[in-house]
């Protein structure tokens, strides 16, 4: 990958970074973000994010993602899907990472899902909940690192 510069850091630094961060908040809710080998699919989505701190929310970047729900409406009955806008590859990106929680029957996100399924929500509703929660905790996780970038520039 090219190194374009964008302050004062070369882009593979901040993919780094990035996966750095979503390796060591691993061990939080939902572990495993990044396991092994998931370092092309952190770097497609930090190039396909660019800046976090551009979306004014968690729920912004989720829109931006696709992760985001989308009510429908059928007689007494109301649901969500998932939305068919949004930034697909990032969304399948995020779905790689959602599937592999699920299928990590030690990490939390495996437990997640199974409550939803336990709440009476589908496979599908589940996953869609758990791509949700996955993408806020991305854009968390991304903000506040550029956050400290920031920071820790201003005061050198």
């Amino acid at each position: 990958m090219r190194g374009l510069s964008r302050g004062g850091l070369r882009k593979n630094d901040r993919i780094d970074a990035v996966a750095a961060v979503c390796v060591a908040f691993s061990q939080g809710d939902f572990r495993p973000v990044a396991q092994e080998g998931h370092t092309d699919v952190l770097r497609m989505i930090l190039a396909r994010t660019g800046n976090p701190t551009r979306f004014a929310s968690e729920a912004a970047y989720a829109s931006y993602t696709g992760a985001a729900p989308v009510e429908v409406a059928s007689a007494n009955k109301q649901r969500h899907r998932l939305s068919r806008s949004g930034d697909r590859t990032l969304n399948a990106a995020i779905h790689i990472v959602a599937v592999t929680q699920t299928r990590t029957p030690s990490g939390d996100g495996y437990t997640y899902h199974q409550r939803k399924m336990a709440e009476g929500k589908t496979s599908r509703e589940a996953m869609r909940c758990l791509k949700q929660q996955v993408a806020k905790r991305l854009w968390r996780t991304m903000r506040d690192d550029q956050i400290d970038r920031v920071a820790a520039r201003v005061a050198a």
